[in-house]
C-alpha cells in the first residue's frame, strides 16, 4: 500500500469521473460532483494531458519546455502551481508530487 501512495504522490493522476471535452486547444473540464465548470488554457491542458498517473515531474516539465519557451526551472514551478490549484478543485485523484 505504501509503495503504490509513493507512486501516486510521484505521478499525479486526474479524477476519472470528470467529463473532459477538447475546444480548439483549449480544454473543459466538468465536475458533475461539484457541479463546476474549469477551462483549461493550451499550457494547462498540455499538463492536464499527462496527468494520467504515469508521468512524473521530470517528464510534465520536459513536455512543457517542448512545446512552449520556458526554462525548464520555470516550468517546475508554473507546473507545481497549476498542480496545487487542480488538487484544490479536487480535480486529482493523488496526491502532489
Amino acid at each position: 500500500m505504501r509503495v503504490v501512495k509513493q507512486q501516486q504522490m510521484q505521478h499525479p493522476s486526474r479524477r476519472q469521473d470528470l467529463i473532459v471535452r477538447p475546444l480548439d486547444d483549449e480544454v473543459i473540464v466538468l465536475d458533475p460532483q461539484a457541479e463546476m465548470v474549469h477551462a483549461l488554457n493550451p499550457t494547462a491542458r498540455a499538463i492536464w494531458d499527462l496527468l494520467d498517473g504515469r508521468h512524473g515531474m521530470a517528464e510534465l516539465v520536459e513536455a512543457v519546455c517542448g512545446r512552449f519557451d520556458v526554462r525548464p526551472e520555470q516550468a517546475e514551478k508554473d507546473i507545481q502551481a497549476l498542480l496545487e490549484l487542480f488538487r484544490s478543485r479536487n480535480l486529482l485523484d493523488a496526491p502532489l508530487p
